[in-house]
């Protein structure tokens, strides 16, 4: 009992003294190269003296008991290369600023300080929010989250993970409560607009891990408004694979005069352009890339999965759509290894079993987006498949990352179309080194016709197929690297055979739609169809002394968009100038007078063809009712609406008196049935008693 009894705040003094003596100084970092030098000067100093200078286990770090039992219990002995560099500074609580590549132990380097930072502060639930964990993806927030509360195990700080998907309301009654919140931005911001008694006002810990993802992922806004919630005196910790000119912009308004941890094979300074370069892999980590026809990917992908059917693998796409489509398809194929898929469209719950699920496997297929290509930890896997051609080389090393974690190996596959093969250059830029592999056709498996069959049984396969290819094609066309990305030369009829359509889907693309948008004409606005009016007015204002032709007022009509052009003739307004004044109504009446009629002039032979209901067979704008009164077309038409309600009603009471006629005749037959229903129910209902008192 006394072993598992948690140590509170008893050995905090004793902290305070050794943290004293271990403060290092600013920019004294214990990188690989330097720990080799230092190890072979370590017969010249004493056991206790090569600890204090230089700290290689977490057994030689000022923390606590209880955080050191934690890390012994998930084995936790020796600290790596970013951790040695990091920990020391965050336990003095100074700023940090880290980089380093994918799998090195980012986790550990800021959740140990955190913890001891406010176990030095003697922090309890009573105490209100201490620290904040800010992650881009909910996956990435499950992640840490549990690694946290294995740290915690001796302490007595209560935590929430806060992310999408989950029950606002019961994370709000709770929230006030908490001493470490993990979270995505989104959810956090929510919380402080929305979640009455929740502030930050004695935060003491920030931490912003994967920061350039977040910013990728279009979090700039939110985490500018989370700062205006956070006080300015706080220990802010940020760390990010890559480093770019939107993460120095992050820094100016979270950090101050942090210690720049830059770890990579190449050591670069802080200007902008060689930040842009810090790009590394895994050590232990073999890449290698294929080029294929866009028609034989799916056929060389099933071959490789088939024949490592007993690997853990990891396959990204491009989209979501394509993940969907590819599980599917395989899944019918039945390829011997279990397969699972994981993309943004699914829901949260569902997305955490399959992350723990998969976690937990040894040999399996996870389909997936770049939803997992930052920061989740899948345990030993063998191969990273990236079936679709990354946009950047950041996000090549990202996915490539997901293997070789810590100290363990791993390989990678590129698929390249020959159209994407200057991607390679790009990469090799970065001073990454891939080696091409090419197929072997006598190992290679054709599915082609296996998946026409499918597709053609299954209309949701063959609608997932449609989807999928869509999908792909506008990714294609929507990446701004046009030099890689090459939509004209992609065959889409190829494409669409290997997944199984019969007909290329139709759809639209940019490039067509620029085209089709160039060859319209332009749109008017609202204010260039006035000003083109007073155009006109003003120049019929200049000739309305000269007459207009009916062809000529019809064209002006037409240009200007007015119904009924006559109502623009000077009869009624008289044009001097820009203005416009009204003509009294005696004029008017006057100039009509003067108006001569028109005069028809009629042969003999166009007399014989007129008819009585108008002039040469024309019709007769003049109307009468029945009782020979004249009535205007308006009075006519509603005259006519009412005949037509009035045959409607008369087929209604038609309709109901032949029904009514027909209950009558069928009363006494209908009496009759129910009578016969009534007698043979009664006499079942007998039979059934005689039944069970025979059987008793």
């Amino acid at each position: 009992m006394k072993n598992n009894h948690k140590r509170r705040f008893q050995d905090v003094d004793h902290l305070i003294q050794l943290r004293q003596k271990a403060i290092p100084n600013k920019g004294d970092y214990l990188y690989d190269y330097k720990l080799q030098e230092a190890l072979k000067k370590r017969d010249t100093y004493s056991k206790e003296e090569f600890k204090q200078k230089f700290k290689i286990d977490f057994e030689d770090l000022p923390i606590s008991t209880n955080t050191f039992r934690a890390l012994k219990q998930r084995k936790f002995i020796k600290m790596t290369e970013i951790q040695r560099c990091v920990i020391p500074h965050a336990l003095a609580e100074r700023d940090i600023l880290g980089a380093s590549k994918t799998g090195s132990g980012k986790t550990l380097s800021y959740l140990i300080p955190l913890i001891e930072n406010l176990y030095v502060n003697k922090w309890t639930p009573l105490d209100g929010l201490g620290a904040l964990i800010i992650l881009p993806t909910r996956e990435l927030a499950m992640q840490v989250f549990e690694v946290f509360k294995s740290l915690n195990t001796y302490h007595i700080l209560s935590m929430a993970l806060l992310i999408g998907g989950k029950n606002y309301q019961y994370e709000r009654d709770r929230i006030s409560g908490m001493n470490v919140i993990i979270c995505t931005p989104g959810r956090l911001l929510q919380h402080f607009e929305e979640s009455p008694g929740f502030d930050a006002n004695n935060l003491k810990v920030l931490v912003l891990d994967e920061a350039d993802m977040m910013l990728e992922l279009g979090f700039w806004g939110p985490l500018k408004a989370i700062m205006n919630y956070l006080p300015k005196e706080k220990q802010t910790m940020l760390f990010s694979a890559t480093l770019n000119q939107s993460i120095h912009q992050l820094c100016k308004i979270s950090l101050m005069n942090p210690e720049s941890i830059f770890l990579h094979e190449k050591l670069i300074t802080d200007s902008n352009e060689q930040a842009d370069n810090m790009i590394s892999t895994p050590n232990k980590l073999q890449q290698f890339y294929i080029v294929t026809p866009i028609e034989e990917k799916i056929d060389v992908l099933f071959s490789f999965i088939k024949s490592h059917n007993k690997q853990k693998i990891v396959i990204f796409v491009s989209t979501c759509k394509q993940v969907r489509y590819l599980f599917e398809v395989f899944r019918k194929l039945k390829l011997g290894m279990q397969l699972y898929e994981l993309h943004g469209r699914q829901k949260q719950d569902k997305r955490t079993a399959i992350f723990f699920t998969f976690s937990e496997k040894k040999a399996a297929a996870l389909f997936t987006t770049n939803i997992a290509s930052r920061g989740l930890d899948f345990p030993k896997v063998d191969w990273v498949i990236q079936f679709d051609c990354p946009d950047d080389p950041s996000t090549y090393v990202h996915r490539v990352g997901r293997t070789a974690r810590y100290i363990a190996g791993g390989f990678s596959m590129l698929f390249l179309l020959p159209s994407e093969i200057k991607f390679i250059d790009k990469v090799k830029q970065k001073g990454v080194e891939i080696k091409q592999k090419f197929l072997n056709s006598n190992k290679q498996l054709t599915i082609k016709q296996t998946i026409q069959s499918l597709v053609s049984e299954n209309i949701e396969l063959k609608y997932l197929a449609q989807r999928a290819f869509i999908s792909y094609v506008r990714s294609i066309d929507i990446n701004a690297d046009k030099e890689i990305f090459k939509l004209k030369e992609i065959k889409t009829d190829l494409l669409a055979e290997s997944m199984g359509l019969v007909q290329v889907p139709i759809l639209t693309v940019q490039q067509q739609e620029e085209s089709d948008q160039e060859n319209k004409p332009e749109k008017k606005s609202k204010l260039q169809k006035l000003k083109d009016k007073i155009e006109i007015k003003k120049q019929m204002a200049i000739d309305q002394n000269k007459p207009i032709e009916a062809k000529k007022l019809k064209q002006i009509s037409r240009e200007s968009g007015f119904e009924k052009f006559e109502d623009m003739k000077a009869k009624t307004f008289d044009f001097e100038g820009e203005f416009l004044k009204r003509k009294p109504q005696q004029e008017i009446e006057e100039e009509e007078d003067e108006v001569e009629q028109p005069k028809f002039v009629t042969s003999k032979r166009q007399m014989k063809k007129v008819k009585a209901d108008g002039i040469f067979g024309g019709r007769n704008k003049v109307f009468f009712d029945n009782e020979g009164n004249q009535i205007t077309a308006e009075e006519k038409r509603r005259q006519e609406i009412l005949e037509g309600q009035q045959e409607v009603l008369k087929k209604d009471e038609d309709r109901t008196l032949k029904y009514g006629q027909k209950l009558i005749e069928h009363a006494e037959d209908d009496k009759a049935n129910e009578k016969d229903r009534i007698k043979q129910k009664r006499l079942k209902k007998k039979i059934r008693m005689q039944e069970v008192q025979e059987e008793y």
